[in-house]
């Protein structure tokens, strides 16, 4: 996992704006900055699937989730 010292630094030294990563990926601008500057812990909805697409926390597997939560849990990441 990244840190978000270390995004940032990345971002900078490719010449990319937190803005711009946000709208390329369809996330809140607010949001991400909330979240790399640990205003957010990054838990649950918007903010987690940031953290996830940043490398600041892991993809949970979904191999170790009962397969009655599976349905429910595609059902929520598809209309994310």
């Amino acid at each position: 996992m990244l840190t978000p010292e270390k995004i940032k630094s990345t971002f900078f030294e490719h010449g990319i704006s937190i803005r711009e990563w946000a709208a390329r990926n369809g996330f809140s601008q607010d949001l991400v900055y909330a979240v790399l500057n640990r205003r957010n812990q990054a838990t649950r909805g918007q903010s987690y699937r940031i953290a996830v697409a940043l490398g600041l926390r892991d993809k949970p597997d979904m191999a170790a989730v009962p397969e009655r939560l599976k349905a429910c849990i595609a059902s929520v990441e598809e209309r994310a």
